[in-house]
């Protein structure tokens, strides 16, 4: 029989992770039936689901879209799980946590993903609803066309000021041998720089 604090834990449990936890007991056996629920927004082009195990090599593993589309399998016999033919384009991986890795997806793959993990003892049940979000062509448009035109604006600017600096030290050098030169021959001051030669 099963105390208070232990069905107290399993509420506050329940409400803060989001699942429900389902045990039934029986003369022969018990099991326990974990049902976990998330909701996350996808990438069209990658998106990885979560499941629930830390070791999927405990468990049979059970892929599914919508409840009616098996995506893949894999029993604790097999070192390989199995994809289904209509999905083979879009599963990229599954890790060793079970977690799913699908890409190339569209609308068409937007909805309930549930990941199902199965032993002698447990079942547990991870529901994900996807939604994809595509990748805004015009957005990524709008960021190379910026890049672009901040190029072409600093482009000329940097040419200026790396001119400049050729200038003035053609000009630095000009007067340093105007002086030496001078100095030289008669006891005159040094030449210093002045007006225009010293602006750019």
């Amino acid at each position: 029989m099963r105390s208070l604090t232990e069905d107290f834990k399993d509420l506050y449990l329940q409400r803060t992770f989001n699942f429900k936890l389902i045990s039934v007991t029986t003369r022969r056996n018990s099991r326990r039936a974990l049902i976990k629920s998330a909701s996350i927004s996808g990438s069209d082009s990658e998106t990885t689901i979560s499941c629930s195990a830390s070791d999927i090599s405990l468990y049979d593993l059970i892929w599914r879209f919508n409840h009616s589309q098996t995506i893949l399998t894999k029993t604790r016999t097999e070192t390989k799980h199995t994809v289904s033919e209509e999905w083979r384009q879009h599963v990229k991986s599954v890790s060793e946590s079970g977690s799913l890795t699908l890409q190339h997806l569209s609308s068409n793959q937007e909805g309930l993903y549930t990941c199902e993990l199965t032993n002698e003892e447990e079942t547990i049940t991870t529901n994900t609803f996807v939604r994809i979000s595509p990748v805004d062509s015009h957005s990524v448009g709008g960021i190379i066309g910026s890049v672009f035109a901040a190029i072409v604006v600093t482009a000329p600017a940097v040419g200026l000021v790396m001119y400049c600096k050729k200038k003035r030290k053609r000009w630095h050098s000009l007067v340093k041998y105007q002086n030496q030169k001078n100095q030289n021959q008669t006891n005159q001051p040094p030449t210093s720089l002045s007006g225009d030669a010293e602006l750019c």
